[in-house]
């Protein structure tokens, strides 16, 4: 077996990358953790409650998401996820009528603290030994300016995107996991 190269970072492997704008597939190791709800092992996870009126999706309140290091692992390489993960797969558990009455609980106090008229508890977790669809992308943001009467900043970071299905024209298809529709 050959060994991997090892990345401290996600920006550090881009530089390496021949194309760093085209997607590859890899796999997620981590943990090993199991989902906050349904004790599904993972490398990592998010969890959030979906809000939802006549059927359609109308917002959400994220509750829990793993803290522990992970790693993207390629055919060449291992490379430590320092930050910036944006999830594009779909949920892993769903639960409208939890039978727990923990979990029950815990839907119907959103409900009402959110005014929905329905919910589910939902998770978004990266599984061990599964392949995903990756892209290292470079997102521009701004910064506040440094003074009065100057320009705002130009800055960059680094994020890693994970779908389950093969991006077109360099983007995820599909939607952002709850936790990862955040801007900057």
């Amino acid at each position: 077996m050959r060994k991997l190269r090892e990345f401290e970072s996600l920006s550090e492997y881009r530089k390496e990358l021949a194309d760093p704008k085209a997607a590859f597939r890899a796999r997620v190791e981590g943990g090993p953790l199991e989902a906050v709800w349904s004790r599904t092992p993972c490398a990592y996870f998010e969890a959030a409650v979906l809000m939802f009126e006549d059927g359609r999706y109308t917002g959400h309140t994220n509750t829990h998401r793993s803290d522990s290091d992970i790693f993207l692992v390629t055919g060449e390489a291992r490379v430590k996820v320092d930050r910036g993960l944006r999830l594009y797969i779909e949920p892993t558990w769903l639960e409208r009528d939890p039978c727990d009455p923990e979990l029950r609980a815990c839907l119907e106090e959103a409900k009402n603290r959110m005014e929905a008229s329905d919910a589910a508890l939902a998770e978004f977790a990266l599984l061990p030994g599964r392949e995903y669809w990756a892209r290292i992308a470079r997102e521009e943001h701004w910064l506040p300016p440094d003074g009065p009467d100057r320009p705002p900043n130009r800055a960059y970071s680094t994020a890693l995107y994970l779908s389950d299905k093969p991006f077109v024209d360099g983007r995820p298809q599909g939607e952002a996991a709850p936790m990862s529709n955040w801007t900057y």
